[in-house]
């Protein structure tokens, strides 16, 4: 019945940007993180110039994601040029960045960001459902 009303589609879609967001940060801290999200920033930069201006709030919205993984990927490389082993040397490229906490990282602190505002969310919609 709801499925293709435009609440339906937004509720989706900001559901996709959350999980979306929490996978790349989980991998923000990976030494391959600027190539692994090469294609993925691809389809989102197609899907944002195909859909134009027809849903503005989402299209910002990706665009700040695209602007994270674009500041995450620039601070991976900063710290990969100051390494000094070689790319079969598989334990020291695990180690990399370990002391660093996903979100700590751009993308991290936006994805921490949108889960705390589905957090709160959430909690509206469960309390006026008790309150009903």
């Amino acid at each position: 019945e709801y499925e293709h009303t435009r609440v339906y589609l937004e509720t989706v879609l900001e559901s996709v940007f959350g999980l979306l967001a929490d996978a790349i940060a989980a991998q923000s801290v990976r030494i391959a993180f600027p190539e692994w999200v090469v294609p993925a920033t691809l389809q989102l930069r197609r899907w944002r110039k195909r859909v134009g201006s027809s849903w503005t709030r989402f299209s910002k919205q990706l665009q700040g994601l695209l602007e994270k993984i674009d500041q995450t990927s620039r601070l991976v490389q900063q710290n990969r040029s100051k390494i000094d082993f070689s790319p079969s040397n598989l334990t020291a490229a695990n180690q990399f960045m370990s002391t660093t906490s996903p979100d700590s990282t751009p993308i991290g602190a936006y994805a921490a960001a949108l889960r705390k505002v589905r957090d709160q969310q959430r909690t509206t919609l469960l309390d006026a459902e008790r309150g009903a």
